[in-house]
């Protein structure tokens, strides 16, 4: 048998009463390392006073010290009700490392990041750029 959906409800409000401490406490230690990882994930988030529902994001932040025994990793994540950079803005301090998401930019502007960029995502440019003009090759002399 199922358990009902306010029943699941009900306990996953209890987990993140009690577990709120030990997630203010992990990103208060993220906060304080120089250089952070972000990502974002657009997910629907109930509105019941429209009656459907609208675009909210879960970030995750991530860190990882250890291959230079710096820091142990870390990878704590925060949803927000709406798909805005201030989201991610709520943890920044240092260098974030992103991908090519549009709101990066204004927290740089807004002078709350230090950018940068994610070589998988800048390697995609060139990569597409060769397929649709390759290169011609060298004429054997």
């Amino acid at each position: 048998m199922a358990a009902d959906r306010a029943t699941l409800a009900n306990w996953a409000g209890h987990a993140a009463f009690h577990l709120r401490p030990l997630h203010e406490r992990l990103l208060t230690v993220l906060r304080a390392r120089s250089k952070l990882f972000a990502d974002e994930m657009t997910v629907p988030v109930l509105d019941p006073s429209r009656g459907r529902t609208k675009t909210g994001e879960v970030w995750a932040y991530a860190a990882d010290g250890t291959p230079w025994r710096l820091d142990p990793p870390a990878s704590p994540m925060s949803m927000h009700p709406t798909a805005k950079p201030s989201g991610c803005a709520a943890i920044l301090l240092g260098v974030l490392q992103v991908d090519g998401y549009n709101a990066h930019p204004k927290l740089a502007k807004r002078g709350e990041a230090e950018l940068a960029f994610c070589w998988k995502h800048v390697r995609r440019n060139f990569y597409e750029l060769a397929a649709a003009a390759p290169l011609r090759s060298r004429a054997k002399r």
